[in-house]
């Protein structure tokens, strides 16, 4: 299960963005329960959501 400490949930929405290439495009998702929606966070249905995120947006930068 992943928790952030308190005050820093931030942390946890700039830890789950794509990393991108020179050119800005999205180079590196990530996925899993630490980055779901946060009704979501530590399940397994968190993953799977963040996982949906992940491939549609590796699908939009890929064309």
């Amino acid at each position: 299960m992943a928790a952030a400490k308190p005050g820093f949930a931030t942390a946890r929405r700039n830890a789950g963005r794509a990393l991108t290439s020179a050119a800005g495009r999205a180079r590196v998702l990530f996925a899993g329960e630490a980055f779901a929606p946060v009704d979501w966070i530590g399940s397994a249905a968190g993953a799977w959501l963040s996982g949906r995120v992940a491939a549609t947006e590796a699908l939009r930068v890929l064309g």
